[in-house]
C-alpha cells in the first residue's frame, strides 16, 4: 500500500513539473517570436502568377504603384486576356516577396506577418526550406492583402 502511494506522489509531481517545462517553454518561444506589443495580422495571399516580377521585397500602397510592379505580363497563352486586379488601397496595402535560391526543390514555406504597435513597424517573417544539393534555382513567390498599414510604419522583411 506505501509502495502504491509513493509511486501515485511521484507521478503526481512529474506531471505537475511537466506541466510547467511546458507552459514555460510555451510562453518564451511566444515571447520570444512575437513580443510583448507584437499581434499576428491575418492576410490572404494574391495570384499574381500571370506577371513576372524582378526578385526582391515589395510594398505596394497604390493602384498606379501595382500597375508600376505588374507591368511585364508572363508569356503564358492564356495568361493574354487576364486583368490586374483592382485593389481597394484605401482599405489595404499589398506585401510581396519574389525570393530565390539553389535546391532540388522547395519544400515548404513558412511565414507570418506581424505588427508591433508600440515600435510602429509591421514584420513579415519567412522561412524557406530547400532540399538537395542540385544548381537548379527555384523562385517563391507571395503575394499578401492586409490592412492597410498606417504611414508611420515601418515594414521590414526577414526571409531566410
Amino acid at each position: 500500500m506505501k509502495e502504491t502511494g509513493l509511486w501515485i506522489a511521484l507521478f503526481s509531481v512529474l506531471g505537475v513539473w511537466n506541466l510547467q517545462t511546458n507552459n514555460k517553454a510555451n510562453a518564451f518561444e511566444t515571447a520570444s517570436l512575437s513580443g510583448l506589443d507584437t499581434v499576428r495580422i491575418p492576410y490572404e495571399t494574391l495570384d499574381f502568377s500571370c506577371f513576372e516580377v524582378d526578385e526582391g521585397t515589395y510594398i505596394i500602397n497604390s493602384q498606379s504603384e501595382l500597375q508600376a510592379v505588374f507591368s511585364k505580363r508572363n508569356w503564358k497563352e492564356e495568361c493574354e486576356n487576364i486583368p490586374l486586379a483592382e485593389v481597394d488601397f484605401e482599405k489595404y496595402t499589398i506585401l510581396g516577396f519574389v525570393r530565390g535560391s539553389s535546391g532540388c526543390s522547395r519544400s515548404k514555406l513558412r511565414m507570418a506577418i506581424r505588427k508591433n504597435k508600440s515600435k510602429k513597424e509591421i514584420t513579415l517573417s519567412g522561412r524557406i526550406k530547400y532540399t538537395g544539393d542540385c544548381m537548379m534555382y527555384v523562385y517563391y513567390i507571395r503575394w499578401c492583402l492586409i490592412e492597410k498599414i498606417p504611414e508611420d510604419y515601418q515594414v521590414k522583411f526577414y526571409l531566410f
